[in-house]
């Protein structure tokens, strides 16, 4: 992924060179943990006050992006909703 530098950095000195969000110690990895257990952006926010609305937002669309250019790129067939697994795939 291609980084916007105003949004993230990274430091060997700060959190064993962990991305991190620029001008924070927040590694972005608490970000998606806190996403992934259910959390809100809100509630990441008020937790983590360091970090800004703008560079949250901008994370998300560098993901959905580096998710439309790479995993579902332009002419291929839409995944169908509530599909589970890749086709051919046995189920467990």
């Amino acid at each position: 992924m291609s980084a916007d530098l105003s949004i993230l950095s990274r430091d060997p000195d700060l959190h064993s060179g962990d991305l991190v969000f620029a001008g924070t110690r927040v590694p972005v990895a608490t970000f998606v943990e806190h996403l992934k257990d259910g959390g809100d952006l809100d509630d990441f926010l008020e937790g983590y006050p360091t970090v800004a609305r703008w560079q949250a937002l901008g994370l998300l669309e560098q993901f959905a992006s580096r998710l439309m250019d790479e995993v579902l790129p332009a002419g291929a067939a839409p995944v169908p909703q509530g599909a589970t697994a890749a086709p051919g795939a046995r189920p467990r």
